[in-house]
């Protein structure tokens, strides 16, 4: 998981839509995790519903973060620090 610091969170949500395969992808192109990393957030994903990608310390960074991924068809969202 990408971190800054903070507690602003980005969370990827399970769809209907997305192969695991595109997950993995856009996981590595667009989060820099590496084919490990990428596996372990698609197995999260898929088995939980969803999982927490990154933490931010600035709102701003997460959501830009969150607006990437929706462009590119995926479901996430910004959680707010615990």
């Amino acid at each position: 998981m990408h971190t800054t610091g903070g507690g602003w969170r980005v969370c990827l949500i399970n769809d209907d839509v997305n192969t695991f395969a595109v997950v993995r992808f856009l996981m590595m192109r667009l989060c820099g995790h590496d084919a490990a990393g990428s596996l372990s957030v698609a197995n999260a994903v898929h088995t939980s519903g969803s999982a927490d990608i990154a933490t931010y310390e600035a709102q701003q960074q997460a959501e830009e973060l969150v607006a990437v991924l929706q462009r590119h068809g995926l479901r996430a969202a910004v959680r707010r620090p615990s």
